[in-house]
């Protein structure tokens, strides 16, 4: 295998060291327990990038991908006893130092209203169904006829102004997002900027996220009390009426206590949205599939505004601006759409729960390396910059050539050497085309 001395892991997978950094990560793994013979641990990475990228993948695929890498033919039984949990927590380990390297690039120069701050993070997750053999293994929700599902859920934190993941982890369909709220703890650092949507409304994190020197922007949850100073009694506080001053004023921009047991004094922003808009989310309320709990008439009031918390105070950021910095959030849902549009990230087939997570795990890794070329790339003309999902699709049909780019020279022998071992006919007792054709006549 080729000297690996990159110092970040490369669209080719170049490894974030020698490669006796990684035979150690491997040993701390259990991946390996002594000296590799047959699958060098490089070669398990790059061809599990290989495999990831496949619309179909299999083991067979599996073992004819890192095959090429280590330069000799590996059975696909050979490839499932290997697929483990000393190999998942191999390739988990793996993506880690590839995250860990990336946050150490500078992000590119944002624009005013960001400029105040150094990161600008996003949480969010996305589901991915499974084969419904693997209920028990990760159990999600029921269909109509009471059948549990297997679904897996993937969450991550994402720096939108470097264009980076710092974080990828799988958690249980069943833990919601209020109760993964806590977990951007961390990585939020002084003067980082945190967006997320209303999921992961939790006034405790929030509060940590502040104590940390840290800034966040939330839509506000209308379940919790919002206070404030009473004009009678200054010591004390008084429940606001949102929904009263909302109607007397039109718009807000003031600054409320949030809840009373964990008090969270905040900037709140209300801005009138089109009528059009307010009736077509109070549509969608109404046809909500849960008829036990329909939206109550306040709420649907409510509705005829976006209404935002944040820390960021008014001398930073107009009501406008609020609003617009917002929409900034939609870039996750860009980045998912990318992943399961051109990785094939909701594509999993029916295999072993081990199988299963590999596969996810190897897609995420190929899914970060997309980002880190992403973000060192600079456009030619600074009027029109790159599309994420462009992007995304020209590396899914590209990614094979630049994988195998480090074989050079004797990449058609190797080639070979697969097709010769994976591609020949299984034994079986009807005779293929070959046999029938010998025995003509």
């Amino acid at each position: 295998m080729q000297s690996l001395s990159c110092a970040v892991l490369s669209s080719r997978l170049a490894a974030a060291g020698s490669a006796g950094q990684w035979l150690t990560l491997a040993r701390q793994s259990l991946f390996c327990r002594r000296q590799p013979r047959k699958i060098d641990p490089v070669a398990f990475l790059l061809g599990l990038c290989l495999w990831a990228g496949q619309p179909l993948p299999s083991l067979r695929r599996a073992a004819a991908f890192i095959g090429l890498y280590a330069g000799r033919t590996i059975s696909k039984q050979n490839i499932a006893k290997r697929f483990g949990v000393p190999a998942i927590d191999f390739v988990r380990a793996a993506l880690a130092v590839v995250l860990a390297r990336l946050t150490q690039r500078t992000a590119r120069v944002p624009s005013a209203a960001l400029a105040r701050f150094r990161r600008l993070l996003i949480q969010d997750s996305t589901t991915v169904g499974l084969p419904a053999t693997l209920a028990a293994q990760f159990p999600g929700n029921a269909n109509g006829r009471g059948q549990a599902l297997a679904v897996l859920k993937i969450q991550c934190i994402y720096d939108v102004l470097a264009e980076r993941f710092l974080q990828w982890y799988l958690s249980s369909f069943r833990v919601n997002d209020q109760q993964a709220a806590a977990d951007i703890l961390a990585v939020v650092e002084p003067d980082d900027l945190v967006i997320r949507d209303l999921g992961y409304f939790c006034l405790e994190p929030l509060h940590q996220i502040v104590q940390r020197g840290a800034f966040f922007l939330s839509r506000l949850w209308q379940g919790v009390s919002l206070w404030s100073a009473d004009a009678q009694r200054p010591d004390s506080l008084r429940e606001w009426d949102l929904l009263g001053a909302l109607r007397h004023h039109g718009w807000l921009d003031v600054e409320v206590q949030l809840g009373k047991d964990i008090p969270l004094t905040a900037r709140l922003v209300a801005v009138p949205v089109p009528e059009t808009v307010a009736n077509e989310r109070r549509r969608k309320a109404r046809q909500n599939r849960d008829q036990r709990h329909p939206p109550s008439a306040r709420r649907l009031s409510l509705m005829g505004w976006d209404i935002f918390i944040t820390n960021v105070p008014a001398s930073v950021w107009s009501p406008r601006t609020v609003c617009q910095v917002y929409g900034v959030r939609w870039r996750i849902e860009i980045v998912f759409k990318s992943a399961k549009s051109y990785f094939h990230l909701e594509v999993v087939p029916r295999a072993s729960a081990a199988e299963v997570e590999m596969l996810i795990w190897a897609r995420l890794l190929l899914i970060t390396l997309l980002h880190q070329w992403l973000a060192r790339a600079e456009p030619v003309d600074r009027d029109r910059s790159l599309s994420l999902l462009k992007v995304a699709e020209f590396f899914a049909l590209f990614s094979p050539a630049l994988l195998m780019a480090p074989l050079g020279a004797s990449l058609l022998q190797r080639w070979n050497c697969q097709v010769q071992y994976h591609c020949r006919y299984e034994k079986r007792r009807r005779l293929n085309f070959t046999q029938k054709l010998q025995m003509l006549g």
